[in-house]
């Protein structure tokens, strides 16, 4: 798969701790991009979750979700670590549609 260009920012910690946001990219299991979005990540000690705003193609999202029943995916956050997610939900908020992941493995 072509490596996603994204505007880096500086290197967090590698240990995710607290909520953190940045670039992000959506990608299916068989490496289709879904869509780019900006992540907040939030961790504890139950393990990840993410919720993905300014989805840059909402609609393909959407399709994905509820008509073709994807719910595992991959986020990759511009800091160069990636896992697999469970896509839990997608929805409107303010106008604008969002994300909620839950994260299936570490982030690495």
């Amino acid at each position: 798969m072509a490596a996603q260009n994204f505007d880096r920012l500086p290197a967090p910690d590698r240990a995710l701790t607290g909520t953190n946001s940045q670039r992000a990219a959506l990608i299916t299991l068989g490496g289709r991009s879904m869509t780019r979005a900006t992540a907040e990540v939030s961790a504890s000690a139950r393990g990840w979750t993410a919720t993905l705003r300014g989805l840059s193609r909402p609609g393909r999202v959407a399709s994905l979700f509820f008509s073709d029943g994807v719910r595992e995916v991959v986020l990759r956050l511009g800091d160069g670590r990636s896992a697999q997610a469970r896509l839990s939900t997608t929805s409107f908020v303010d106008g604008e549609r969002i994300c909620q992941l839950k994260g299936l493995e570490p982030l690495s």
